[in-house]
């Protein structure tokens, strides 16, 4: 994914190019286990590492999956089972971001053993050999299969991100919920409550004066000014004031995350619609697989992205064999996808469709960062409904305006810088 690379181009920091490789190696907050690097399930990554509850999810969560293709191995094709499919996404808003670490990981690993139904312990926490037939509904089976995989996937996660909390802590710069927050009341409600912040609780206070100091990170990313700010606006109740003169700037922060960054030269429009070379595959399924998933993704009312097979394109993708889906670079030509997913899974239409919007010079919009205060990592999407920040997203309005910005103008002049509506 290319969060890292919209980070490097716009706020540089340092981070060693190794460190470039192994962040570019993880997937999307939300996918399956099965989307993580294989390195990571090695378990000679816990070596010198005290035991937790949560790692016993790492022998479960492989023996999940042996179980879903054992069971699907006995199923007709319409009938296999799929632990993900179109609209099961609820994504990760910012008023419930996903937390992990050690006590957040053995927390919800001791609640799955606790309430998972006995017929699905016996199996899925023994050693026996795995049953053809399941000893639950479907329904029943799906949800803790879905939830075991979760967490799996969350394990891995937190085994590959938590070598480099140093750099993680950094990206808090991009923690844009004091801006979500504190422009959602609108001026007059917010300025009343920070004129009367002396009178508010303790919670509250804690809570106003973070999100305050949040919108000055943002905008100045330097944190030490802020902490002095901050205690000046407090003792001289100007926190209003303080929040005002900076809303603008990280306002303009946040809104790169949605924009075109690096529009492509080979886009051109036609009409109400574009038009865009891709080079062939050479397999004919393949290329109706990114044909059709593009296009059916990428349009509008009234036109389209259309997709023109041309030998000589720079834009194409390529298949290697357990690997993280990305595209080269923002605005880049090569998608990478995983040879080991089929490619009629729910999962890879989703991926292509989204990595070609990379491919057109949209970056992600979610953050990821190590939160301090928490002791844990925190992520989450800017906008659930669309399709660069979250897998419930779609290709919406926004998206339309900055491809029109981006490739169409000037036949489009009006900007939608707004927040996205509101998932709580």
């Amino acid at each position: 994914m290319l969060l890292l690379l919209l980070i490097l181009k716009f706020w540089p920091v340092e981070a060693s190019p190794a460190f470039h490789a192994h962040f570019h190696g993880m997937p999307d907050l939300e996918a399956h286990s099965y989307e993580y690097p294989m390195h990571l399930h090695d378990p000679q990554n816990l070596a010198g590492e005290a035991p937790q509850a949560w790692q016993n999810v790492l022998t479960v969560g492989p023996r999940n999956l042996q179980w879903l293709n054992l069971l699907n191995a006995h199923r007709k094709p319409e009938d296999k089972i799929d632990l993900s499919n179109p609209g099961a996404s609820q994504g990760i808003p910012m008023e419930s971001p996903l937390r992990y670490n050690d006590p957040l990981l053995n927390e919800r690993w001791n609640q799955i053993e606790a309430d998972m139904p006995i017929e699905l312990k016996t199996v899925l926490l023994g050693t026996a050999s795995l049953p053809t037939e399941l000893p639950v509904d479907l329904q029943t089976y799906r949800t803790w299969a879905r939830k075991i995989d979760v967490l799996y996937s969350h394990s891995l996660r937190w085994q590959g991100m938590k070598q480099n909390i140093p750099y993680f802590r950094t990206l808090k710069v991009f923690d844009f919920r004091g801006l979500r927050f504190l422009s959602q009341s609108g001026d007059a409600a917010l300025k009343a409550e920070l004129d009367n912040y002396k009178s508010l609780t303790a919670d509250r206070q804690k809570q106003l004066k973070g999100w305050v100091w949040d919108v000055c990170f943002n905008a100045q990313k330097i944190e030490t000014p802020c902490d002095t700010l901050i205690e000046k606006a407090v003792r001289d109740n100007s926190l209003f004031d303080m929040f005002k003169k900076y809303q603008a700037a990280a306002r303009a922060s946040y809104e790169t995350f949605f924009v075109v960054q690096v529009p492509r030269k080979d886009v051109r429009g036609a009409q109400n619609s574009l038009l865009m070379p891709f080079r062939p595959s050479g397999i004919a399924a393949i290329d109706q697989f990114v044909k059709v998933n593009v296009e059916d993704e990428w349009k509008w009312l009234a036109g389209k992205l259309n997709l023109n097979f041309d030998s000589s394109a720079a834009a194409n993708i390529r298949f290697v064999p357990g690997t993280v889906a990305y595209v080269d670079s923002v605005g880049g030509d090569t998608i990478t996808m995983d040879s080991q997913v089929a490619i009629d899974a729910w999962d890879s239409k989703w991926t292509i469709r989204h990595e070609y919007g990379h491919v057109l010079g949209f970056p992600d919009c979610y953050i990821e960062f190590w939160d301090d205060t928490e002791q844990a990592f925190v992520s989450y999407q800017f906008d659930l409904d669309n399709l660069m920040c979250s897998r419930a997203g779609k290709f919406n309005e926004r998206n339309k305006s900055e491809l029109f910005k981006a490739y169409m103008a000037p036949k489009l002049q009006n900007s939608h810088n707004h927040w996205p509506s509101s998932h709580q």
